[in-house]
C-alpha cells in the first residue's frame, strides 16, 4: 500500500483537500481525510483534481487525460460499494431550470430540517440555519445579556433575544462559531468561502443582479420597495438584521448579512449582505468578528463520495505517470491600472504590485488580485509551457462601484461628517411717511404720503451631517483654521470682559441703592427717623440735611446700577460672519476631501 502522510489534494475548482491518499487509480483517487484518519475513505473523480502534492515534496500534476501506469495490480481484485451521494448535481442545460428546489434535504444536530435548493451545480440551504449546537452536540452559547460585546469565542442569539424569529430569520452567529472546529453545518454541509459565494453569483449574472434573484419577493418581510427581488434563483433571502460586536440588534427587515468562512485579517472578516433598496449582492471586508449574522450552508462537493467498508490492506498500488512536470513551466504577466494590488496564484500570496512572474507550472492555476482587500480580479487562467500568460486589471467603473461597496460604515461615517455650505435667500420691507387712511362706504378714502422699500436679503450656515447647523467656532475647530479661531475667541473675550464689569459694577451698586430705597420709604422730616443718616436732636425725624444726603447716596448708587443693567440687556453676543462665504466653502471642500482620503473613500465619492 502506498500511503502519504498529509497530501494536499487541489481540485480544478481552486479548493484543498488536506488528505491521506490510499490509491490513485486510473479514473479516482481513493484518501482518507487528514483530520479524521480511521473514518470513512472518500474517493474524488481524477477528472475534477489538477494536483496532488505529497507530504516528501514531490507532486503530481494532472490533465483531463491524464496517462496511468499500474504496478503491482491485482487480479480480479472485488470492487468495494460506493455510497452514491443522495442527490446529484448537474450544471443545467438551456431547456433546464437553473434551479430547483427540494423541500426536505437536511437536517442539523437539533433535528431542525431545511429545504434545500440547487443553484448550478451547487446546492445550498433554502433557509437560515437555526441550529444551536454544534455537529458534534456541543452546545453553542446563547449570549442574551451585556456579556455579548466581551465575547472571543462562539456565541450565537436569535434576534431581540425573540425565539419567535427563530423559525422564519434563522439564528444570528458570530464568526467564531461560523468557523468552529466542531462544524455548525450538518455532515455532508459547510460554510461557504469566498469561492462557493463567487460561483453563485456569477451563475446568477454577477453582483448587479444577483441580490434580486436571491432575494425573497414581496414585502411582506422586506421593507418596501425590495428593489429588484424575484427570488427566481430559490434562494429566498430574508432580512434577518445582524447584531453588532457591541450587542446592539439591528437592520431586521431591511438588511440580510450572511458570513463566509475565511477571515479578512486578524480582525474583520467577509461579510455578504442584501438590502431593501438594491437588487445587488454586496461583499464587506470589515465585519468584527464579535458581530453576528446568519449562516447559509452549502453542500460539500458531490465528487466526495464515501466508499464503505473499504479494506485499505487490499488497495493495489497504483504510481501515476504525469504528463506536466515542474520543469515545464511559463510566465504570467500582470498589467494593474491600479497601485498597490496584492496578487495571489493557487491562494498563496506572490506579492505586491508585481508584474511578472517567472516558473509558473504549466496547466490551470486560480489567479486572484486584491486591493484594498477587494477581490478586483478572480479568473482561472491557463498556463502553456515556454509562453507568457498577461492579464488585465482594469480600474473600470464596476471595479470602483465594487470597492466603494465594501465600505459602507465608511460611507455612513463620512455622511454624518461632511460640510456643506447653504445658502438661504429672503427679504425685507421697510416703510417711510404717513397714511391718513380710514374705511368708507365704496372702500378706503384718504391722503398716502408713505413708500415701502424692498431689500432681498442672503446669507448662509454650515451645516455638518446634512442636519445638524455647526457655529463657526466649530467649523473653525474642525478645518483647523487657527485664524479664525483667534478672531472668534478675541470678539468673544471682549463681549465677556464687557459683561462681566458690568454685571460685577452692577451687583456692587444694586445692594446699596436697595438699602437707602428702604430707608427713604420708612423716614420722613416729621415723625420717621432715618437708621442711615442725620436724625433731629430728638431722634424722631430724618433731618433736612440727612435727607438730601440720603437722595444724593440713592441717585449716586442707582444710576450707575440702571446703566448696568442697560448695558447687560442691550450689549448683543458677538454675531454675523468672521469668514466670507467662499472661504468657507473652499475650506469644506478641502475638509471633506481630507476625511475621504482618511476613510479610504475615492475622491469622487459625494453623497447623493
Amino acid at each position: 500500500m502506498n500511503v502519504f502522510a498529509q497530501d494536499l489534494i487541489i481540485l480544478r475548482t481552486g479548493d484543498e483537500i488536506q488528505a491521506i491518499v490510499n490509491e490513485v487509480d486510473l479514473n479516482v483517487i481513493k484518501y482518507k481525510k487528514f483530520e479524521n484518519q480511521t473514518g470513512p475513505t472518500y474517493i474524488v473523480d481524477k477528472s475534477t483534481v489538477f494536483m496532488i502534492k505529497y507530504k516528501n515534496g514531490t507532486k503530481d500534476v494532472f490533465t483531463m487525460k491524464t496517462e496511468v501506469k499500474k504496478e503491482n495490480p491485482v487480479v480480479n481484485q472485488p470492487q468495494a460499494e460506493q455510497v452514491q451521494p443522495a442527490t446529484s448535481i448537474q450544471s443545467p442545460t438551456p431547456s433546464e431550470s437553473p434551479t430547483k428546489v427540494i423541500p426536505v434535504a437536511v437536517t442539523d444536530f437539533d433535528g431542525n430540517s431545511y429545504k434545500t435548493v440547487t443553484i448550478g451545480n451547487q446546492v445550498w440551504m433554502a433557509e437560515n440555519l437555526k441550529t444551536t449546537h454544534f455537529n458534534n452536540g456541543d452546545p453553542i452559547p446563547n449570549i442574551v445579556d451585556n456579556g455579548w460585546s466581551t465575547q472571543k469565542s462562539a456565541a450565537m442569539c436569535f434576534y431581540e433575544n425573540d425565539l419567535t424569529n427563530k423559525d422564519l430569520y434563522g439564528g444570528l452567529y458570530n464568526w467564531y462559531a461560523m468557523n468552529d472546529s466542531r462544524n455548525i453545518c450538518p455532515t455532508g454541509w459547510h460554510i461557504p468561502t469566498e469561492a462557493d459565494w463567487t460561483t453563485l453569483i456569477d451563475f446568477l449574472g454577477g453582483e448587479e443582479l444577483a441580490g434580486g434573484k436571491l432575494k425573497e419577493s414581496g414585502t411582506m418581510h422586506w421593507a418596501d420597495p425590495n428593489q429588484g427581488a424575484t427570488n427566481e434563483s430559490g434562494f429566498a433571502a430574508l432580512p434577518g438584521g445582524g447584531r453588532y460586536d457591541i450587542g446592539k440588534f439591528d437592520l431586521k427587515g431591511y438588511f440580510g448579512l450572511w458570513g463566509t468562512s475565511p477571515e479578512n485579517d486578524s480582525n474583520r472578516v467577509w461579510y455578504r449582505s442584501l438590502d431593501w433598496n438594491s437588487s445587488k449582492i454586496l461583499n464587506h471586508h470589515d465585519g468584527s468578528k464579535g458581530g453576528a449574522g446568519s449562516i447559509r450552508c452549502v453542500r460539500n462537493k458531490p465528487a466526495e463520495q464515501i466508499v464503505a467498508n473499504v479494506n485499505s490492506a487490499n488497495m493495489p498500488v497504483i504510481s501515476v505517470s504525469a504528463e506536466i512536470t515542474n520543469s515545464q513551466t511559463g510566465m504570467l504577466k500582470i498589467f494593474s491600472e491600479l497601485s498597490g494590488v496584492k496578487v495571489y496564484i493557487d491562494e498563496k500570496v506572490q506579492g505586491i504590485n508585481v508584474t511578472q512572474i517567472s516558473g509558473v507550472p504549466v496547466g490551470s492555476h486560480y489567479v486572484k488580485v486584491l486591493y484594498d482587500n477587494v477581490i478586483v480580479y478572480g479568473e482561472v487562467i491557463e498556463i502553456k509551457a515556454g509562453a507568457t500568460t498577461t492579464i488585465l486589471v482594469k480600474n473600470s467603473g464596476q471595479i470602483q462601484e465594487k470597492l466603494l461597496n465594501s465600505k459602507i460604515k465608511e460611507q455612513q461615517e463620512y455622511k454624518n461628517n461632511k460640510l456643506d455650505i447653504i445658502l438661504s435667500r429672503g427679504s425685507s420691507t421697510s416703510t417711510k411717511g404717513y397714511n391718513n387712511i380710514f374705511p368708507g362706504y365704496y372702500g378706503y378714502w384718504g391722503i398716502s404720503n408713505s413708500t415701502s422699500t424692498t431689500v432681498e436679503t442672503t446669507d448662509w450656515k454650515i451645516i455638518q451631517g446634512g442636519v445638524k447647523e455647526i457655529s463657526e467656532r466649530t467649523f473653525a475647530t474642525l478645518t483647523n483654521n487657527t485664524a479664525l479661531q483667534a478672531r472668534i475667541d478675541k470678539e468673544w473675550k471682549n463681549y465677556n470682559s464687557v459683561i462681566g464689569t458690568t454685571a460685577i459694577i452692577g451687583l456692587a451698586t444694586l445692594i446699596p441703592s436697595m438699602v437707602i430705597l428702604y430707608d427713604m420709604m420708612n423716614s420722613n422730616t416729621t415723625d420717621k427717623p432715618s437708621f442711615l443718616f442725620e436724625n433731629t436732636p430728638d431722634k424722631k425725624a430724618i433731618s433736612s440735611k440727612g435727607q438730601d444726603a440720603q437722595i444724593g447716596w440713592f441717585v449716586g448708587c442707582a444710576l450707575p446700577c440702571f446703566l448696568s443693567c442697560t448695558i447687560c440687556l442691550k450689549y448683543k453676543e458677538p454675531s454675523g460672519h468672521h469668514i466670507s462665504v467662499e472661504n468657507a466653502a473652499n475650506e469644506s471642500q478641502l475638509y471633506n476631501n481630507q476625511l475621504k482620503k482618511k476613510l479610504g473613500l475615492p475622491v469622487y465619492f459625494d453623497v447623493k
